[in-house]
């Protein structure tokens, strides 16, 4: 099983949650695999994505609920048994025909046998080698976890944590809101700028 998950919470302190955070993660044998900081002066806000060992999700869960107010929360968990299983199959039949073509090429005399045969080889080699990059993947990914966190001081600046197949209507305003603000804040800078050179215009013409 691989397990995700995502929580948006109101902090404090954004950049010490952070870093509590990070900390706790490697101190589970986990790692940090992405963090951002945006202090603004109004609402700071940040996010930080950690991998942590699969047998301490829910014990950091927990933890992490607790470094302030919970706005939303998401758990994902895949099932890949059925994937693994089926790369292992075909993992399988790649080393038999491997095999298959190494003897033909020990018999083979002519050179353009041994040629045919290699470039054969060249094709299968290179599928195991991406069935085993996957089945890699699948173990590291089943083994830890990640947990994506989003922090802020104001719960009106944390993104909507919703199920990506689903409409997001609360999203979508939020979204809305935030680049209405940005707009007047263009406008308000540029209506600045333009009163502060009034008087350069004023000698220019």
């Amino acid at each position: 099983i691989i397990k995700t998950g995502s929580l948006s919470l109101v902090v404090q302190e954004v950049s010490l949650a952070i870093d509590t955070i990070a900390t706790f993660a490697k101190e589970k044998g986990g790692f940090v695999v992405s963090s951002s900081l945006s202090p603004a002066a109004v609402a700071p806000s940040g996010n930080v994505t950690i991998r942590i060992p699969v047998d301490v999700f829910d014990s950091g869960l927990s933890t992490i609920r607790g470094l302030g107010e919970v706005e939303q929360e998401q758990v994902y968990g895949q099932d890949v048994t059925e994937e693994f299983v089926d790369l292992e199959a075909q993992l399988g039949n790649l080393r038999a025909t491997e095999t298959q073509f190494l003897d033909i090429m020990k018999r083979a005399t002519r050179i353009e046998d041994v040629l045919a045969v290699q470039r054969e080889l060249t094709w299968v080699r290179r599928d195991i080698e991406q069935i085993e990059g996957r089945m890699k993947y699948l173990t590291e990914s089943a083994a830890f976890s990640t947990l994506t966190i989003y922090l802020a001081t104001d719960p009106d600046v944390l993104p909507v944590i919703e199920d990506e197949s689903k409409w997001k209507p609360l999203g979508v305003v939020k979204d809305a809101l935030r680049s209405l603000v940005l707009f007047a804040q263009q406008i308000g800078n540029a209506v600045i700028w333009f009163v502060v050179y009034i008087p350069l215009w004023a000698l220019l013409f």
